[in-house]
């Protein structure tokens, strides 16, 4: 499984909700508005989310942001409708489609706060999850954390180059705004040796929990996960381990964890360990069927792949 810190997910034709499902799922639901924080504009935005209007039976989406202080209020799902580029009331053959059999639908929703202010959040389903907490998950996401405090605490994670672990005196700012959370993040960890959680708090406000982990050296770093609710295969270290591992992968060879350890990559070597080793590309060029190029470090380093295996690399100076 590749480890990615942005939230990706793969649909099955069968899987893809369609909206009427979405609309089952989020209507009149009450949620905590989450997303992400810019400090990139001239006030702190949640870009996650955008004013809206009602205009007849449809609202209109200014796609501006909203002020950061809305993030963590609640709110109340009013609609879900189709985003304004995605509706469409005849297919190729001159049928008639319905709205609610639109499959896998790019989507407007939209929600009330308290003081009656409309919101609105737009993209396809797995993204929706990043705006959208259910008050009803958050809850169950609580409970199943400090049910399991005494049963987490003492045991292992594990850091790939991927990971995102803080300075101990990290502020939840620090851990989830943007840019801060890149320029605060620790560079140099030690990759795929155990890190000891001894503190596991959920942060309501925050509907998402941060472990505090002792490392190696025995000094500590802290880290934050509130996406809990996409894992819910996972046992609850794994839900709560975020973008560390909660074990070594067994398919992981000696070599391969070898060539990690030292961020370097190795001959053989799968696709999902080099992520673990220099993390996600700054570009994937693809040279032909199967082959890519990966560009890494300012294009100081290329990497080659033959069908998702490393197959050479080169380092450049510049």
């Amino acid at each position: 499984m590749v480890l990615v810190p942005v939230l990706l997910a793969v649909y099955t034709q069968a899987d893809k909700p369609t909206l009427n499902d979405l609309r089952a799922k989020y209507l009149n639901q009450t949620i905590i508005v989450s997303g992400t924080v810019s400090h990139s504009q001239r006030q702190p935005a949640l870009v996650d989310w955008s004013p809206a209007k009602a205009t007849g039976s449809i609202y209109r989406v200014d796609l501006s942001g909203v002020p950061a202080g809305i993030k963590g209020n609640s709110a109340k799902i009013i609609a879900v409708q189709l985003h304004r580029a995605s509706r469409t009331t005849v297919n190729a053959l001159g049928e008639m489609v319905a709205d609610d059999n639109t499959a896998d639908p790019y989507v407007d929703v939209i929600a009330r706060l308290p003081d009656g202010q409309l919101i609105a959040t737009s993209g396809y389903a797995f993204l929706l999850e990043v705006a959208i907490k259910l008050v009803t998950d958050q809850i169950k996401e609580q409970v199943d954390v400090e049910k399991a405090i005494p049963a987490i605490t003492g045991k292992k994670l594990y850091a790939v180059e991927l990971s995102r672990l803080y300075p101990p005196d990290s502020s939840l700012e620090d851990m989830t705004d943007l840019p801060t959370r890149d320029r605060m993040r620790l560079g140099t960890l030690p990759l795929l040796e155990p890190l000891e959680i001894v503190t596991v708090r959920y942060i309501e406000q925050a509907s998402g929990v941060v472990l505090k982990l002792r490392l190696p050296d025995g000094s500590y770093a802290l880290t934050f996960n509130d996406r809990l609710a996409e894992q819910d295969g996972l046992d609850i270290l794994g839900r709560v381990a975020g973008t560390l591992l909660a074990s070594i992968p067994s398919d992981l060879t000696s070599r391969e964890i070898e060539a990690i350890k030292h961020r370097s990559p190795v001959k053989g070597m799968s696709v999902d360990a080099l992520h673990y080793a220099l993390g996600l590309p700054e570009k994937d060029n693809l040279v032909s069927e199967g082959n890519h190029q990966l560009v890494y470090y300012g294009g100081r380093v290329y990497v080659y792949l033959d069908h998702d295996r490393v197959t050479d690399w080169q380092t450049v100076d510049r």
